[in-house]
This record gives structure tokens, sequence and C-alpha cells, in this order.
């Protein structure tokens, strides 16, 4: 039962990287449109959730 959730948890972070990570070149579009500090923090959180969630799926596909 507890490998299901295992899977389960894999499948979330592939979910959530995926589209966070598609996002990234057109904040950076916005960005060279609208500079704003509230366009760079979005970036920023961004990047920080796409590293996260990549360091989440490197250590899965070690074990």
């Amino acid at each position: 039962e507890s490998g299901v959730l295992l899977r389960a948890r894999a499948w979330a972070s592939w979910l959530g990287f995926i589209p966070a990570a598609l996002v990234l070149p057109l904040e950076m579009y916005s960005i060279s449109k609208r500079p704003g500090w509230a366009s760079w923090l979005l970036l920023a959180v961004n990047v920080l959730v796409v590293w996260v969630l990549a360091r989440d799926i490197g250590k899965r596909r070690k074990h």
C-alpha cells in the first residue's frame, strides 16, 4: 500500500514540474516586455518550484 502512495507522489512531482518548467520562457518574455518587481518575484518563485520538483524527481530516479 505504501508503494502506491510513493508512486502517486512521483506523479505529483512530474505533474507540477512540467507545467512550471514550460511557463519559465513565457515569464522571461513577459519580463523583457514589462519589467517590474512583481514579474521578477514570480519568476524567482517559479524557478524555485521547478528546482525543488526537479530535485525530488532526481532523488526518486536514483532509488
